[in-house]
């Protein structure tokens, strides 16, 4: 009984025709074969048709049925971007493969996508794919719409394909759930005017690309580096910094330039430098015919100036689906198509080290191949031509990428009449990118020198090196306090954290006869001067009398006292003034009725 495919009711006329639809089980294996029994009986009950047994009169009928593959049945084999752990950020696009079941092949397959987070509807994305899609053959499709992805955060993606007489359609979507990578955490940046120059850096670098910006919506960065310097100083003296980047370079599309055509191109190339690491990720193509293109990355060894030949090494390849973005598709033609939009293609193309490069292109057939006998069955694709009167390369990105040339340099043509392939393209330099933060630059602080006492004394606590007659430097005078031992005009000159150097006001600074002179008569040394309150007090005397030891503040107040009677020999002991604040003081030491002084200088 649960083999009874369809059973008819009475059929009353020999002219009557019975039609049933068969259900076949999804466990049914392709190539396999089964048996199909038809019974035809003269009876007034169905109930008495069985699938064995006698009858009057009647017929049985057996059949083989071979099972085979469904003449329409496509489906979405493989969700390729965005994939786990992909960057944030806007202009997402969405890759899919769409692959042929059927044993006929297809063309125009509507696609549907949705892009949700949670009960969010992030994206609903429609496209007509028009093929031919050959039977068993398999096409990589990005959909056209950009959309906007958040930071560490899950969605769901489903695509369907959506074409009317389907047999098969428990296989024509498919559903995927990615988290989303997170952002690079956000830098923090610190920057400083020094006359006509700024200094910018970031003060919590790592070994990421660090990108300055002018404005937070900039898309072109003017320096790259943890630390960089520019002459632009904008009237809020703001700049912005971010790390890693995503930049787009090349046109916008093929009309900035006003002619061109299409070819079956194979080894023409585009001449690249790029100052970090990137990967291209995807570009503008205008395909005239559809199959495959293969983009190799490379470094250019040597070429021949008479035949265009040329010798490279392969760093990176990749090759793509490519179809016809027009409505008019057709094989090889030099012609303008103006109904040609283009659409963008995923490249995932990685350069991987800095410097010149090439990237070579190869126009295949469907299958990967360059077909040379019906060269019709290649893909093919648009360039400028003709371009006169600009300047086309180089055509940059600062600190990320740019495009210095092309092949098209032998016999009569130039590289600046041609513009190759490329439009739009969009890179980024290998890791996801930080939110911009701001960094609003201060003026430099103008170093100054006073006197106290015997001393002159830098506004700085590092960086000084002091001059003498506003030329010659100080040997070893790299100090926040300088004793002159001779007259002149004295300076200093400051280097701060930036790298800014100042120079301070000048001091007219006269060297005269002190009590310094006297004091020497016993050998009187305080060291460390100046000092943080701790020094050490040496001198020396060789007559017997009581010996007095003070020492008083700028204001004549007396902070120390010791007393000794009698004292002869030498005198050596640390002195001990935590709680006196920073200033000069006067050491007087009273012995044999002779007055012995010196300046000490307490800096905290």
């Amino acid at each position: 009984a649960n083999e009874l495919a369809a059973t008819s009711g009475i059929l009353t006329s020999a002219a009557q025709t019975y039609t049933a639809n068969i259900i076949t089980p999804l466990t049914l294996a392709v190539n396999n074969t089964c048996l199909m029994r038809i019974i035809v009986q003269e009876t007034n009950l169905a109930s008495n048709i069985v699938a064995c047994g006698t009858y009057g009169k009647g017929e049985t009928q057996d059949y083989r049925v071979k099972v085979v593959k469904p003449t329409t049945d496509l489906g979405i084999s493989q969700i390729i971007s965005p994939s786990p752990s992909d960057c944030p950020g806007s202009g997402q696009l969405l890759t899919v493969k769409i692959s042929n079941y059927g044993t006929g092949a297809q063309s125009n397959i509507p696609l549907l996508a949705t892009i949700t987070a949670g009960a969010t509807t992030v994206a609903n994305l429609s496209f007509t794919f028009p093929g031919p899609l050959a039977a068993s053959e398999s096409f990589i499709y990005t959909f056209q719409t950009p959309f906007t992805t958040a930071g560490a955060t899950a969605y769901t993606i489903s695509v369907t394909t959506n074409k009317t007489g389907d047999q098969l359609t428990s296989n024509n979507a498919l559903v995927t759930s990615i988290t989303s990578g997170a952002k690079q955490a956000t830098p923090v940046g610190e920057g400083e005017i020094c006359g006509t120059n700024v200094f910018l850096k970031v003060t919590n670098a790592d070994q990421s690309n660090y990108y300055w910006y002018s404005s937070p919506t900039a898309t072109s960065p003017f320096s790259l580096g943890s630390s960089t310097s520019t002459t632009t100083i904008p009237s809020d003296k703001t700049y912005y910094v971010q790390k890693e980047a995503v930049a787009n370079i090349g046109p916008a599309n093929r009309s900035v330039f006003s002619s061109g055509g299409y070819n079956v191109f194979s080894g023409n190339y585009v001449k690249i430098n790029n100052t970090v690491p990137l990967n291209i990720e995807t570009a503008r193509l205008y395909i005239k015919n559809g199959g495959k293109i293969k983009f190799t990355v490379a470094d250019l060894v040597s070429e021949d100036a008479n035949t265009g030949g040329y010798r490279y090494t392969p760093l990176s390849t990749q090759t793509i689906d490519v179809y016809p973005t027009t409505p008019n598709p057709g094989p090889d033609a030099q012609a303008l198509d103006a109904n040609d939009t283009g659409a963008v293609y995923r490249l995932n193309l990685a350069v991987p080290s800095i410097g010149d490069h090439i990237i070579i292109i190869e126009c295949q057939d469907r299958f990967g191949q360059l077909d040379t006998i019906i060269t019709a069955n290649n893909a093919n694709i648009f360039r400028n031509n003709a371009i006169t009167g600009t300047s086309t390369y180089p055509i940059a990105v600062p600190g990320i990428m740019s495009i210095t040339g092309n092949s098209a340099h032998f016999g009569t043509s130039k590289e600046s009449q041609f513009y190759y392939f490329f439009y739009n393209m969009k890179v980024n330099t290998g890791a996801c990118t930080s939110d911009r933060s701001t960094v609003v630059a201060v003026n430099a602080a103008v170093p100054s020198v006073t006197q106290q006492g015997d001393s002159l004394i830098s506004s700085a606590a590092t960086g000084n090196q002091w001059y003498l007659n506003d030329t010659t430097v100080i040997a070893n005078a790299n100090g926040k306090i300088y004793k002159p031992t001779k007259s002149g005009k004295y300076k200093v000159v400051v280097t701060d954290a930036f790298g800014c150097q100042q120079s301070s006001n000048t001091i007219n600074y006269a060297v005269t006869a002190t009590f310094d002179v006297i004091a020497r008569e016993i050998k009187l040394t305080v060291s460390p001067n100046p000092n943080r309150g701790i020094f050490n007090l040496s001198f020396e005397v060789s007559t017997r009398a009581d010996l007095s030891i003070e020492l008083l503040s700028a204001s004549g107040q007396r902070v120390y006292q010791r007393a000794y009677s009698g004292f002869t020999g030498k005198y050596s002991q640390v002195i001990r003034l935590d709680d006196l604040s920073s200033e000069f003081y006067v050491l007087k030491i009273v012995h044999d009725k002779k007055t012995y002084l010196q300046k000490v200088l307490i800096m905290r």
